[in-house]
């Protein structure tokens, strides 16, 4: 690593964590909530297993709240893809339809932003485009190179492709 590169490091190492202290601030706030507090909660219900209906419901209402927030789409469109390849279910054409509309807001609104490109890839995963997956998740890493979200991204369109030495790499 060169010196250049510590600072950068740093800064997403703090990054995520202020994005978990915040997730955990809007869990705990008694409400009414804001677009980003909604899909803040979103986030924390998406990771967990057993509540994607309500980390849908939580991007449903940030999506709402602040329909010009491109990360919310982006949540979005991820859960729903997510919440289809969870139950087994196949992806109907109005559920295809609906995650591609909140994909083309999410890029129409915050295309170049890393943490966005991110979330699309798993979107794009739920609809079964591995190489788009792999094309937005290079995207994110030339984007943000020290962003540990984007190089586990990578490794996921690898693995969607099977290119299992290619995703090691990623996630090494």
């Amino acid at each position: 690593d060169s010196p250049e590169e510590f600072p950068v490091a740093v800064a997403a190492q703090i990054g995520d964590q202020f994005l978990r202290i915040q997730m955990v601030r809007a869990m705990a706030a008694p409400g009414p909530f804001s677009g980003w507090q909604h899909m803040l909660r979103a986030f924390a219900y998406g990771a967990r297993a057993e509540s994607q209906d309500r980390a849908i419901e939580e991007a449903r209402n940030a999506v709402t709240e602040e329909p010009e927030l491109g990360m919310a789409h982006a949540y979005l469109a991820r859960a729903l893809a997510g919440l289809v390849a969870a139950n087994g279910e196949l992806l109907d054409d109005a559920r295809k339809r609906e995650i591609q509309m909140h994909i083309q807001r999410a890029m129409q609104l915050e295309g170049d932003n890393p943490a966005v490109i991110s979330t699309l890839v798993a979107a794009y995963a739920g609809l079964g485009e591995g190489e788009t997956c792999l094309r937005l998740a290079q995207r994110a890493v030339e984007r943000s190179p020290n962003s540990p979200t984007s190089h586990h991204m990578l490794g996921a369109a690898y693995l969607a492709l099977g290119r299992t030495a290619d995703a090691i790499a990623a996630f090494a």
